[in-house]
């Protein structure tokens, strides 16, 4: 997938996230679904510094493994 294809699927899965966020009845799911938003909001961020010549790159697994940064893993 080139950066072109990895933003507009990141902004999609955003914006899908979002609005089942929104739509959920079940405040865990709610919260599930924002989390992962800002998961992919947070990997558009991401690609674009990447693009601009500021940042590394982030790891693809980091959706599926979770936030690196806390402890524990």
């Amino acid at each position: 997938m080139n950066d072109e294809n990895s933003l507009d699927y990141y902004r999609r899965r955003e914006a899908t996230h979002r609005k089942r966020a929104a739509e959920a009845r079940d405040p865990s799911i709610a919260k599930m679904h924002s989390e992962l938003a800002e998961r992919y909001a947070s990997l558009v961020e991401s690609q674009q510094a990447v693009e601009r010549g500021r940042a590394p790159p982030v790891a693809r697994a980091s959706l599926r493994d979770g936030d690196p940064t806390k402890t524990g893993k």
